[in-house]
């Protein structure tokens, strides 16, 4: 999966390892809500952007 990284000119202090955390945190979401091809799920996402806020809430600690 490529998530146009190469492209990004973030290089200050911990820019990219934050942008690094949030790529990953992103994907275990994907797959913890059941997806198991990321680039399918990103793109469903582009479609519906709600979908983010169902998966947030199923990923969160309270299911809000």
């Amino acid at each position: 999966m490529d998530m146009d990284m190469d492209h990004h000119t973030i290089r200050t202090k911990n820019a990219a390892l934050n942008r690094a955390i949030a790529r990953d945190t992103a994907i275990s979401a994907l797959r913890l809500a059941g997806y198991k091809n990321i680039r399918e799920a990103r793109r469903a996402t582009i479609r519906d952007p709600g979908l983010v806020l169902q998966i947030i809430a199923l990923t969160s600690r309270n299911g809000l």
